[in-house]
């Protein structure tokens, strides 16, 4: 797959992490791709994020076992739905917030914001550190689906889910890269809900 390769100074500030001080800026290659380059998006989704000049962020394979992509297509708003799903960054702020979209049926007509996350490495940067001296910087965030044996994992390890709906159709789990945890997102009854984890 042919992907974007984008040259990006960035300077090692302190991060709500890990406080650090500032060094001289590096140049870092970045593992990025258009929106049509995902293969997996429709044609009206991906025309709505190029016009908003999103792009896909990608993990580096190093760390990660499983698709490097940051999308997805599944029944995330309701069950025997065909939605799709996409984690963006906008080009030229490649270290802002990055925002997790739903498309409903797969079009454009009311695409939902889910969340936006921002979270900085010790080197000031929301891309994973370099494994080698020449290696490109792998996004952190990672987007994947849960399913309805999320209820009975969070039963299992003692959490009380009298409070938690029926889970009838996927979910989306955000979370970092190869770490446990993360943002379990379950859309219920025309909202956004945040799920506990058991991590």
């Amino acid at each position: 797959m042919r992907l974007v390769t984008i040259m990006l100074t960035i300077a090692l500030l302190p991060t709500q992490l890990v406080g650090s001080e500032t060094k001289t800026p590096a140049k870092i290659d970045t593992l990025i791709q258009e929106p049509g380059q995902a293969g997996d998006l429709p044609e009206a989704v991906v025309r709505w994020l190029e016009a908003r000049d999103y792009l896909i962020p990608l993990a580096d394979e190093t760390y990660y076992s499983g698709p490097n992509g940051n999308t997805l297509a599944g029944s995330f708003t309701g069950e025997n739905k065909e939605d799709c799903a996409a984690l963006t960054i906008l080009r030229g702020a490649i270290e802002d917030s990055c925002r997790l979209w739903v498309f409903p049926s797969g079009d454009t007509l009311s695409p939902l914001l889910v969340g936006t996350h921002l979270m900085n490495f010790r080197t000031g940067t929301q891309w994973w550190p370099p494994h080698g001296k020449d290696s490109p910087l792998g996004f952190a965030w990672r987007i994947s689906p849960f399913s309805q044996n999320h209820a009975k994992m969070l039963e299992e390890c003692g959490m009380d889910i009298k409070d938690i709906p029926e889970i009838t159709h996927a979910g989306i789990r955000l979370g970092v890269v190869d770490k446990g945890g993360g943002w379990y997102y379950y859309y219920n009854d025309s909202e956004w809900m945040r799920l506990p984890s058991c991590d």
